[in-house]
This record gives structure tokens, C-alpha cells and sequence, in this order.
């Protein structure tokens, strides 16, 4: 997400209408090079969460990046 959007209020759950809370992932994203051996991160996670049903929204830290790396190494990400 962008440091803008990050900073703009959270909508609601669209699945209940409840509040959503932004939380950290320790999981990464990977740009995977060769099959699933080789990698190396592209970006991380960052998440919104339905406080009400418990849905969890992912989104890349990086947008920028990840978008670059797409761009750059189309066929790594098919």
C-alpha cells in the first residue's frame, strides 16, 4: 500500500459492514526464479481485518516494487 493509503481511513467489512483493523504479516511475498528453490523477496504483506467476521484482506507492502519486478521479470510471475 501506498504511505497514503495507508494513512486514510478504513472502510468497512464488505462481507458484515463491521470495522476492519490493519494488522503486520510476518510472511513475505516471493519473486520466484526457477521453481519454488530459488526466490528472493519481492515485498511484504500488509493486512485489514474484519473485526466482526474475521475476513483478512491481504496487500503488498511494496506496491511500487512488486509492480517494477512484474514489469522486469514478467514470465517469473505467470
Amino acid at each position: 500500500m501506498t504511505e497514503a493509503k495507508q494513512r486514510s481511513p478504513i472502510s468497512p467489512c464488505p462481507d458484515c459492514g463491521e470495522r476492519r483493523v490493519r494488522m503486520g504479516c510476518a510472511d513475505e511475498m516471493h519473486l520466484m526464479r526457477g521453481g519454488p528453490a530459488i526466490s528472493y523477496t519481492v515485498t511484504g504483506l500488509a493486512a485489514l481485518v474484519c473485526t466482526g467476521c474475521g475476513r483478512a484482506t491481504l496487500y503488498a507492502s511494496d506496491l511500487a516494487r512488486l509492480q517494477e519486478a512484474v514489469r522486469k521479470h514478467p514470465r517469473d510471475f505467470e
